[in-house]
């Protein structure tokens, strides 16, 4: 293949990494500190629920937009048109059929789970979490929290809107996006530099190790299934609602 092949797939790849490894940081923190502050300076949000709760709330709902807006960005400048991602004649039984396959992906990534704590309670270095609920625990620290503490307060429907907008921006990005640009590449190259940088969102902003674990090995199984469903179907709409249903029935 030639060197202008692999060129663009190349730079999309290191601008999903400089957007999640250090816009993020850089736009989301303060963003998300001044949004809290405004909250609670101009409504009576503060008396209603904790501060650290409203920040999550906040973060939860500012990292789904500012995905969709680096989304908007990256179609804008790629030879890439929303209907790639999103055919504008989308199958509803497909969209029906992401529940299931979320269920069975929240099944299979629990598995997957269970088997990598288990491996890691023998190999891992002294002071690893022992027992399913020790994992547990840790796996809520990081940007886990975040979506925790709007569970704990957000109606129901802000939490499934915030759920939907933020893996619609992981979909249209590490599969849409990533795969649709790398069309031409062997499938044994693309598929696993999907994957692989699908894992390393999960990785920026946890304390450690321990808490990346979980979110990790559930990418892996994400990735590798979402990836090649997408190659045969192109179209995030089922795997956008298959993500939302499996991360809700993994982390609440």
């Amino acid at each position: 293949m030639s060197t202008a092949q692999w060129l663009l797939p190349t730079l999309t790849c290191l601008a999903v990494v400089l957007y999640y490894g250090r816009v993020v940081r850089i736009v989301g923190e303060p963003g998300a500190r001044r949004v809290t502050g405004l909250l609670l300076e101009r409504t009576s949000l503060g008396r209603r629920c904790a501060v650290a709760d409203l920040d999550g709330v906040v973060r939860l709902l500012l990292a789904g937009a500012m995905q969709l807006a680096f989304v908007t960005l990256m179609v804008a400048a790629l030879p890439v048109a929303l209907d790639d991602l999103v055919p504008r004649d989308w199958n509803p039984v497909l969209v029906a059929l992401g529940v299931p396959l979320g269920l069975a992906e929240a099944g299979l990534a629990s598995y997957v789970a269970y088997i990598g704590t288990q491996v890691m309670e023998r190999v891992g270095p002294s002071g690893t979490p022992s027992g399913i609920e020790a994992w547990l625990t840790v796996g809520r620290g990081g940007w886990v929290r975040y979506y925790l503490r709007t569970a704990s307060v957000a109606p129901g429907w802000l939490l499934v809107v915030a759920t939907a907008v933020y893996v619609a921006g992981e979909e249209l990005v590490f599969r849409g996006l990533l795969l649709t640009v790398g069309a031409d590449l062997p499938t044994v190259v693309i598929v696993p530099v999907s994957v692989a940088l699908f894992c390393l969102a999960q990785v920026f902003y946890t304390p450690g190790w321990e808490t990346a674990l979980l979110p990790v090995l559930g990418a892996v199984v994400i990735g590798i299934v979402h990836a090649s469903l997408f190659l045969v179907v192109p179209d995030v709409t089922p795997l956008i609602v298959a993500h939302a249903v499996m991360f809700l029935a993994t982390v609440l």
